[in-house]
């Protein structure tokens, strides 16, 4: 029987005008605590009576539990019959203009298969309504925007072509919600995932990989969405008027019906005769938001889960002996939360208030010299009195603007730098270089100055909201927007083109900022990255504080928890040799960001002010974002292939040449010794052959015809065990799958640490993370161990399947 496409859209001429506004961000998830490999005293009978107490809470809060709907499955292929979705109330309706349709749908390995690649003209697809009888729709469902809802679907995208039109997408899911003018579709390619406007050109823009299978969730509340992948926010933005773009009538069908007009409608498949994809589907859910209760809840229950991995991880024998500090980290986290933000399930934002940070701040203008002036604004209270900060500032002298501009924020031992200003006053940017340290001009303390850039003020124990306040990073950060506040003040400058870089403390500070404040167009932190805790300079510091005290520091003060909330495009600048920000918690924080990334590694890159904003990428990269140039060459993910290094490339300016370095050391990040040598360009690719030294980390780097450079982020090889060290490792491999099996997850955890370069011990490692409910930590390791095809698996038959597979070999 055939059946025929209702609706046609996406076709005509096609266009290359795409706007790709990159801006990828989410503002409805909640970030756990990240994890670190400490853990906490004994509960005893204190913990249990915080445990009843909790308890207790949970009873308090039934009614905003109750109002909680479970999530509805809508389609799942795993049943044993009738795992089509056709079969499970959804309408399949497919045509081709040349009437003869190549798509095919089926079932494979428990998952839907859709495949439209053979035609590029087929459409081929599923809708929640049948088109050809309006009377009786084929699934019922209601998406109300109030008080809203979330579309859960696993999808991996194998293979999409879209050389038909660089704007379509092979595979798209579409919603109308209540309201046919709020809708929303999502396309997909193989390494970008983009939203349509109104004249369905992409709008907001992902770039990531897509070809692995992902969890998205898709949040609507109101007239805005946001879009997170395995948990990690990627996209957001307001829902979009589709009913202006004009429907075209299938000749077989003789009612125009436009799914993009009918309300309550959801539609995934391939609606375009410009592009194909061979999809992978599982598991597609609905569920209502929570009550904002409700929402609190969730968001104290998974500080709690971030809060018991991160002390859990440490070595102990149960998960009992950190439940005492794992509530205490709870309730101090709890108690930084602004209860309105807890409320409307709105981005984490730590100890800061970012409504009162985002007002112009009262300021006091000094001598001017050259094109930089001084000028005092508004700092945070410190010890029960108001303090001030001070700052250069500087604009082009030519035209009256608005001008782009730049927030300069310097590292340790830095202060307001005036020939920083200039450098970018010079590029035809306003700019402002603020103090950080309580000090005015020449590095003299000010009076009325805020806390000392020192590791006490940086590394001070906290408790309560008053102690929290008090550390340099707190009054740091509200500096720094408050700077930006002053900053779009400013008559001559454009606040919608303002960016932020920072040297090292600086780019720690960038790291945070640009996941906090979401008026930045651009950012590039200098050596600063986040994971601190994990390793960096300063894990002496983290000793002295403590488990209880580094979960609370790491909780609101490191980068790694804001990261995963940036919006605007960042380039990461950073030595393969840095002292204090070592390449493995550097790579961590480039993999936290959701959206746009470029990463710039320079074989032993000195580390200083000067020498951290000289590198003209870092001008290049914000001229192409804020002004329009020429943007930076962009690198793939980086492949190994046999014994070859490669990775996609593609540039405006042309490139001149590429190089693999690389180095065979396993000593301290920092000391280890680093080998350079020639790669090949050819075909949109950079290839070299990988040498023979084992163990093996690597990166390929290109430069342009301007001499700016970028590169991929390094991956590892482990060197093979030898035949008596592999028998070895192969029965303690089989030991901790055997405990985890019985759920002694700790002792499991142990073995697979001390086998961090063995690709079977980091698989065994992603899946214990997968069962204590860690993905984040989870994902890492599947790279680790090269398996991201099974992130979806159930963890304990994955389990099974790698002793079998170990037992094999």
């Amino acid at each position: 029987m055939f059946h025929s496409w209702p609706v046609l859209k996406h076709v005509g001429t096609p266009t290359a005008n795409d706007r790709g506004g990159l801006r990828p961000f989410g503002d409805a998830q909640w970030a756990a605590a990240r994890s670190n490999k400490a853990r906490g005293p004994g509960i005893g009978r204190l913990g249990g009576a915080m445990l009843l107490l909790f308890v207790w809470a949970l009873i308090g809060l039934g009614p905003a539990a109750k109002g909680a709907s479970a999530a509805t499955t809508l389609y799942d292929p795993a049943v044993p019959v009738n795992n089509l979705p056709d079969q499970q109330g959804w309408y399949y309706g497919f045509f081709s203009p040349d009437l003869i349709v190549d798509a095919t749908t089926g079932i494979s390995g428990g998952l839907l298969r859709m495949n439209s690649t053979a035609d590029l003209d087929d459409y081929a697809g599923y809708f929640s309504y049948n088109p050809l009888n309006l009377a009786a729709p084929a699934l019922p469902l209601s998406l109300n925007r109030t008080p809203g809802f979330t579309l859960t679907f696993h999808a991996r995208i194998a293979a999409e072509d879209h050389s038909g039109n660089p704007n379509r997408g092979g595979f798209s899911f579409l919603i109308v919600t209540d309201d046919n003018t709020k809708a929303l579709e999502l396309a997909f390619h193989t390494d970008r995932i983009f939203s349509y406007d109104s004249a369905f050109l992409p709008d907001q823009v992902a770039l990531r990989a897509t070809d692995v299978m992902t969890r998205y969730d898709l949040t609507v509340v109101g007239d805005t969405w946001s879009l997170a992948a395995d948990a990690s926010p990627i996209l957001s933005g307001p829902l979009v008027d589709y009913t202006g773009f004009p429907g075209l009538l299938v000749p077989i069908i003789n009612v125009l019906i436009d799914p993009y007009e009918r309300p309550h409608t959801i539609f995934f498949g391939d609606d375009t005769t410009s592009a194909g994809a061979d999809v992978y589907l599982g598991e597609i859910t609905f569920e209502p938001v929570p009550e904002p209760a409700t929402i609190a809840l969730l968001a104290g229950l998974t500080l709690c889960g971030g809060a018991m991995a991160f002390l859990r991880r440490g070595g102990g024998k149960t998960p009992r002996n950190c439940v005492l500090s794992g509530w205490l980290l709870v309730v101090s986290a709890l108690t930084l939360i602004e209860p309105s933000e807890a409320a409307e399930g709105q981005r984490f934002t730590g100890p800061w208030n970012l409504a009162a940070l985002k007002e112009t701040p009262q300021a006091e203008w000094g001598e001017k010299k050259g094109v930089v002036q001084q000028v005092y604004y508004q700092g945070e209270p410190w010890a029960g009195r108001p303090t001030r900060v001070f700052a250069y500032y500087g604009r082009p002298e030519e035209g009256d603007g608005p001008f782009p501009a730049m927030v300069l924020v310097h590292g340790g031992g830095g202060t307001a730098f005036a020939e920083w200003v200039e450098l970018w006053v010079k590029r035809g940017y306003a700019a402002l270089a603020m103090d950080l340290g309580g000090c005015g001009p020449d590095k003299q303390r000010l009076p009325d100055g805020g806390p000392a850039q020192d590791h006490p003020a940086k590394f001070r124990p906290f408790t309560t909201d008053d102690e929290a306040r008090r550390l340099w990073s707190y009054h740091a950060v509200a500096a720094v927007i408050r700077g930006h506040s002053l900053l779009r003040a400013r008559p001559e400058v454009d606040p919608q083109r303002i960016g932020i870089t920072g040297i090292s403390w600086g780019g720690y500070l960038a790291c945070i900022v640009a996941g906090l404040d979401d008026r930045f167009r651009a950012a590039a932190p200098v050596y600063g990255c986040g994971f601190l805790h994990e390793n960096s300079t300063w894990l002496g510091e983290f000793a002295k504080l403590g488990p209880e005290q580094t979960a609370r520091w790491v909780a609101f003060y490191d980068p790694s928890r804001y990261l995963p909330q940036v919006r605007c495009p960042i380039f990461f600048v950073n030595g393969t040799n840095d002292f204090a920000y070592p390449l493995d918690s550097y790579k961590k924080s480039v993999e936290a960001v959701p959206g746009e990334t470029l990463v710039r590694i320079e074989v032993n890159m000195p580390h200083g002010h000067q020498q951290g904003w000289a590198p003209k990428e870092i001008g290049l990269f914000v001229d192409s974002v804020l002004r329009g140039g020429d943007p930076l060459p962009k690198l793939g993910p980086l492949e190994t292939a046999g014994d070859t290094a490669r990775a996609a490339v593609s540039a405006k300016v042309r490139i001149v040449s590429a190089q693999l370095h690389y180095t065979a050391d396993t000593g301290p990040w920092q000391k280890r010794p680093w080998r350079s040598v020639a790669a090949q360009v050819a075909g949109g690719r950079i290839e070299a052959p990988l040498p023979a030294d084992r163990p093996l980390v690597y990166y390929l780097s290109v430069a342009d015809e301007r001499g700016a450079t970028v590169s991929t982020l390094p991956a590892e090889l482990p060197q093979p065990p030898q035949a008596k060290e592999s028998d070895k490792v192969t029965k303690e491999l089989i030991s901790a799958i055997d405990l985890a099996l019985a759920k002694r997850w700790d002792e499991s955890h142990t073995i697979v640490q001390r086998y961090e370069d063995d690709a079977t011990a980091s698989w065994i490692h992603a899946v214990l993370h997968k069962i204590e409910g860690d993905m984040g930590n989870s994902r890492y390791w599947y790279r680790r161990a090269g398996k991201m095809e099974c992130v979806d698996l159930e963890p304990y038959a994955e389990l099974r399947d790698i002793r079998k597979q170990i037992e094999n070999r």
